[in-house]
């Protein structure tokens, strides 16, 4: 048989706010060529403690006004965000998705196109941005 040493601690769950794993292992002191796989690794399924209590979900603030188009004439860009108000706390809770922050959208300018327009950034918004503004702004144009 195998000689063994004593089990380690359990790690903490492998999950916040929800089902995980925890993890507990010990080292081989001896291994006779009769010791062929002996229990090293021991895994149990465990829920995070705030889980079991109820996880206060992820919350956030209202989304701030859009921002002003980036351009005066043809397609542009606009964004608005919003913050962050409570998490789950813990070392291994993720950051929220970026698009949980922040969000952005083509816009056109409120006014007409007074001035040439600049056919090589239409076309440069044509390929960032699919939408009906853009071909929109290509058409006013002249572009297609």
């Amino acid at each position: 048989p195998c000689s063994v040493g004593e089990w380690s601690t359990w790690s903490e769950c492998s999950a916040v706010c929800s089902s995980g794993f925890k993890f507990r292992w010990r080292d081989v002191k001896e291994r006779p060529p009769t010791c062929v796989s002996p229990e090293v690794l021991d895994r149990e399924a465990c829920v995070d403690g705030a889980a079991a209590g109820g996880c206060a979900p992820e919350r956030f603030g209202e989304w701030a006004p859009w921002s002003s188009c980036s351009t005066s004439c043809g397609v542009g860009n606009r964004e608005r965000r919003r913050a962050r108000l409570s998490a789950p706390a813990g070392p291994r809770y993720a950051a929220p998705a970026r698009s949980a922050l922040r969000q952005g959208e083509a816009c056109t300018a409120a006014s007409s196109c007074d001035q040439p327009c600049d056919e090589a950034a239409l076309r440069r918004g044509l390929e960032a941005i699919e939408g009906a503004l853009v071909g929109a702004s290509l058409e006013h144009c002249g572009v297609l």
